[in-house]
C-alpha cells in the first residue's frame, strides 16, 4: 500500500485490482483491473509537475511461488496519471 500526502491510499491486490482509497474514511475512489497480479508495492513520482502512480505486475513476483496460482505473465509496469486538482 502507498499513502500520499493528499490523503489517498493506493493498493494492488491478488484479485488484480489496483484501487485508490480515501484515507479519511476508507471509501474506494477509483479502481482499475490489472493485466496480472501485483509484484511490488506501488510508487508515486512527478514529471514536469504531473503526478503519476505506478505498480509492477506479473513476472516472477512475490506472490507467485508455491500458491498454485497460474504461471505469471511477463513483468511490466502499469502507470496512471493522477488528475490535477481544479485551479
Amino acid at each position: 500500500m502507498l499513502a500520499t500526502a493528499g490523503g489517498v491510499l493506493f493498493a494492488g491486490a491478488l484479485d488484480r485490482y489496483f484501487t485508490a482509497y480515501d484515507s479519511a474514511n476508507g471509501k474506494a475512489l477509483w479502481k482499475s483491473r490489472l493485466p496480472d497480479v501485483p509484484s511490488a508495492a506501488p510508487i508515486t513520482y512527478s514529471v514536469n509537475g504531473r503526478q503519476y502512480v505506478a505498480i509492477a505486475v506479473g513476472g516472477n513476483g512475490l506472490f507467485s511461488q508455491g500458491l498454485k496460482h497460474p504461471e505469471p505473465g511477463p513483468g511490466k509496469y502499469m502507470v496512471f496519471a493522477l488528475a490535477r486538482p481544479p485551479q
